[in-house]
């Protein structure tokens, strides 16, 4: 009996060990804004390099897909400051706004906004 316990409870360790790493997701976690309206949607990405030491430069990727999923926007950015998006005549519909760096890329700002 005691034996038993003892297997139950070290089986019970181990599984509260390891569940927190199971749940974890392996995707990346990029950046995304969801803004509904219709009209010119103005993206602002600022973006620095982490290793400047090595000549890296800052790279992302901005794109914008409506509520059914379809792409509607894709533009790429590199060097160092700020990108300006704009996409024009857009129908009223909830869009999603990603942007994707690059590995030694940071985002310092990310501002979405229908004008």
């Amino acid at each position: 009996m005691r034996r038993k316990m003892i297997s139950v409870m070290l089986i019970s360790c181990v599984l509260f060990a390891v569940l927190p790493f199971m749940s974890a997701s392996a995707a990346p976690n990029y950046p995304a804004k969801t803004i509904t309206g219709q009209g010119t949607l103005k993206v602002v990405v600022e973006g620095e390099g982490g290793r400047p030491e090595h000549g890296v430069s800052p790279y992302w990727s901005v794109s914008v897909t409506n509520s059914s999923g379809q792409p509607v926007f894709a533009q790429s950015y590199g060097g160092p400051g700020t990108s300006y998006s704009y996409v024009y005549n857009l129908p009223y519909d909830t869009y999603t706004v990603g942007v994707y760096p690059s590995i030694w890329t940071g985002i310092s700002a990310f501002l979405v906004s229908f004008q």
